[in-house]
């Protein structure tokens, strides 16, 4: 017998056909997503870079705008007053000067570092690792005054 009841579903509730609705005609209420401490950690890196911009909104809403932009892709009310846009265009424009910079030696991770720029942010930009190497550097090898110049050319005349 349980297994006849089985079969036909009798057991089961007649249900209604679901009819289409939105999200308005349900009420539910916008959720507002939470900011990640990961990425507030990498949105004071972009207020350092955006600090010369005084007209530049870093506000609890400006926030909310910018973490959405990178995280799903929402389009930013206005890039051009948004601190954390500016400050992310500013470190993206930096970060490849560094990269330039680093590997010819016109500049040191470790100079970085005494400006006050953390290990996790230069190795996130990958800069952290960066050497220089001996090709990108012969214009500041073959200088006179430079001492790696000075010790080639003293054992060369031995």
């Amino acid at each position: 017998m349980i297994a006849k009841d089985l079969d036909n579903n009798s057991h089961k509730p007649e249900s209604q056909p679901l009819m289409p609705c939105s999200a308005e005609e349900l009420e539910v209420p916008a959720r507002t997503p939470k900011i990640g401490w990961k990425w507030r950690r990498m949105a004071e890196m972009y207020r350092r870079f955006a600090s010369d911009h005084k007209e530049a909104d870093f506000s609890e809403t400006a926030a909310l705008a910018m973490y959405l932009h990178e995280s799903i892709g929402e389009p930013l009310p206005d890039p051009k007053t948004n601190g954390y846009a500016l400050g992310k265009k500013w470190m993206d424009v930096t970060v490849a000067a560094w990269k330039e910079d680093i590997p010819q030696m016109g500049l040191l991770v470790s100079e970085l570092q005494a400006d006050g720029y953390p290990d996790w942010f230069l190795e996130r930009v990958g800069v952290l690792r960066l050497v220089p190497t001996r090709a990108a550097c012969a214009w500041w090898l073959n200088t006179p005054n430079s001492k790696l110049s000075r010790v080639s050319s003293s054992e060369e005349t031995k």
